[in-house]
């Protein structure tokens, strides 16, 4: 028998958005979907450096600070982070990654990336700053909030041993990705 389709499931709804997507663009399916793998591996991103950076497979050198040193700045695409869902409400989904940034000095500063599709490539809507050696637990969407898990720098912690284990909130709001705050972790 063939089992009746009911309101709520989630395999009927992308589909149905999928075919929403198809019949508003014209367009193909890739240009509905999230960006894969190999896109946010090689996409452009904003708010990290003083000017926008590309990664080509994962990662982006800059210039040495000083000609001829061999201190320059680095941003990676981490890949222990790709959470999908709808942030903005447009009825498509956005992956938000995890990016780590290295000045060439001792700290390791993380940022979260929301990526999204649009006229079929992948953008960069909007970049925060996680923080320095910040570690992330655990990683969920809540609807539209994305919520980390994180061992942090506490009072009295030094830079290295963070201790504080507490949970943090972001959400999209008029276009950036703002903090909505943090509790202690129970």
């Amino acid at each position: 028998p063939v089992k009746p389709i009911e309101l709520g499931d989630p395999h009927v709804e992308r589909f149905s958005l999928n075919a929403l997507c198809l019949l508003a663009a014209g367009a193909t399916l890739a240009a509905c979907h999230p960006p894969s793998a190999v896109d946010l591996a090689n996409s452009t991103y904003q708010g990290i450096e003083s000017t926008p950076v590309t990664l080509v497979d994962g990662l982006w050198e800059g210039q040495p600070y000083v000609e001829g040193a061999a201190s320059r700045p680095r941003v990676g695409l981490a890949d222990t982070l790709d959470l999908r869902g709808d942030l903005d409400g447009d009825g498509h989904e956005e992956t938000v990654v995890l990016l780590w940034h290295s000045t060439g000095g001792s700290g390791t500063f993380d940022y979260l990336a929301v990526m999204a599709r649009r006229n079929g490539k992948s953008e960069n809507i909007a970049t925060a700053p996680v923080g320095d050696r910040v570690k992330i637990r655990d990683a969920r969407l809540f609807g539209a909030v994305i919520e980390l898990d994180v061992t942090q720098q506490g009072p009295g912690d030094a830079a290295c041993c963070p201790t504080q284990q507490v949970t943090r909130r972001w959400s999209l709001l008029n276009g950036e990705l703002e903090e909505l705050g943090e509790e202690q972790a129970r």
